[in-house]
């Protein structure tokens, strides 16, 4: 019933999001508005289906209910987004920034109450308020690559070739950047990539590598094989680099140039930051305002989540 509302949520999103396209006709956002109470309330998406009919065990009655209900639920999605998309057409195309931290736990945030990060991390926490928090999602895969590959593909990592650590994503893969950079978009990959089978610390992506960012669909990339540190030494599009600075600011200052560049055009920019992974490296300066009396690698740890927030 949780994604049953999770599912409503999304289309109701739909139906706001158009309401905030100014050139999307109010009629038009009126349609879809019925359209979407109408079959909320005509397939009965407040319980389950089935459970009325005779002759049925509870357990059969359920299992029914649930396939009627996902048929429903898909049918009614597939419905509303076509409909929410004939409206937008070509006018609308959102620019899309997907960040990803790197081995966060996820009550390391200050929203989540952490005893020793809240109040440290203001824009996460502002995000964190303003926008949608997913609290049931889980990712792909408890470890780095597959959860990556997942990310890209939209599916089981173990389907794209990187069921574990240290794989190469599959290049028949279709992935969503190729998706977006038909649809016009440019597409831009910055930090770490980790899905072209290089294992250890991080290095840069040769240039010939044949499971480098470009050969997924990524129009620009300044990556790293593995997790990034302070002064990462990176590759450019092809090109070895030698960066000085956090990483977590370098990455997401490359992202703003690249977003800047293309303004006049949608984009899709991926920053994927080597932070807070290990070996937990944090400038001085956001450490000042942690306890003295933690461990050296645990406020290390902290202090890379603080500076992923300052650069958000």
């Amino acid at each position: 019933m949780k994604q049953l509302g999770q599912t409503l949520l999304l289309l109701s999103t739909i139906s706001l999001s158009l309401q905030a396209q100014t050139n999307v006709p109010k009629q038009e956002i009126d349609k879809f508005t019925i359209m979407l109470e109408f079959y909320m309330r005509k397939w009965g998406l407040s319980r389950w289906d089935g459970n009325q009919q005779r002759g049925m065990t509870r357990q059969s009655k359920r299992m029914k209910g649930c396939r009627v209900m996902k048929i429903r639920f898909i049918l009614l999605l597939l419905v509303s987004v076509g409909f929410a998309a004939n409206l937008w057409g070509d006018a609308v195309r959102p620019n899309i920034i997907l960040v990803m931290s790197d081995d966060q736990g996820w009550g390391q945030v200050g929203y989540m109450g952490h005893p020793y990060l809240k109040g440290k991390t203001p824009h996460l926490d502002a995000m964190a308020k303003s926008g949608i928090r997913f609290n049931r999602f889980y990712a792909a895969a408890p470890v780095c690559s597959p959860t990556r590959a997942s990310v890209l593909t939209g599916r089981v990592p173990a389907r794209t070739g990187v069921p574990g650590l240290h794989k190469r994503l599959c290049l028949q893969e279709k992935t969503l950047p190729q998706a977006l950079r038909k649809a016009g978009y440019a597409t831009a990959h910055f930090g770490k990539w980790h899905l072209g089978g290089v294992k250890g610390s991080a290095m840069p992506v040769l240039p010939d590598d044949p499971n480098h960012p470009g050969h997924y669909g990524f129009d620009e990339w300044l990556s790293a094989t593995n997790y990034i540190e302070m002064n990462p030494l990176m590759t450019r599009n092809g090109r070895i680099v030698y960066l000085e600075g956090e990483s977590s600011i370098l990455m997401v200052q490359a992202a703003l140039r690249f977003m800047k560049t293309n303004r006049d055009r949608p984009f899709f920019a991926v920053v994927w930051y080597g932070s807070p992974h290990f070996p937990y490296t944090a400038l001085e300066e956001v450490l000042e305002g942690l306890p003295k009396s933690l461990d050296t690698r645990v406020a290390n740890l902290f202090g890379e989540i603080i500076a992923i927030d300052r650069s958000i």
